[in-house]
């Protein structure tokens, strides 16, 4: 838990360190494969995730004979999934581990909760995801 809290305070550097604490304890640490998939277009938007270790590529459908291309490449600490904190249902993108990466959790209702429990800080949150997308 120890380790959560301090990559969720690396993440969000703006979060008070309580406020980053009360987040962690609502994240849950997932590891995929290199060429795993995290997510993929059109799924359900039910969760952010924040990349630890490794790095994702974020490819979109190029609408020519089904191609996508690389539109990013994230490293530690970026998030990903945003939009499923703002209320998009589905996912815009598919995103793919390049390397062995660990990501955390931060499911739609978990937020919903926080927000419930900590308006402040889930404000500040939000502004920080605005800010890095």
């Amino acid at each position: 838990m120890k380790d959560i809290i301090e990559w969720t305070g690396k993440a969000f550097p703006d979060l008070k360190k309580e406020d980053a604490a009360k987040l962690a304890g609502c994240m849950k640490l997932y590891k995929l494969s290199a060429g795993e998939i995290l997510f993929t277009a059109g799924e359900s938007a039910d969760s952010l995730f924040v990349l630890i270790e490794g790095r994702l590529a974020v490819t979109m459908e190029t609408g020519f004979n089904g191609k996508s291309q690389v539109i990013a490449l994230l490293a530690p600490f970026a998030p990903v999934g945003e939009g499923s904190l703002a209320g998009r249902d589905a996912r815009t993108a598919t995103v793919k581990a390049v390397d062995d990466v660990s990501v955390l959790r931060f499911e739609k209702d978990s937020f919903q909760e926080f927000a419930a429990e900590e308006p402040a800080a889930a404000f500040c949150l939000l502004q920080a995801l605005l800010g890095k997308t």
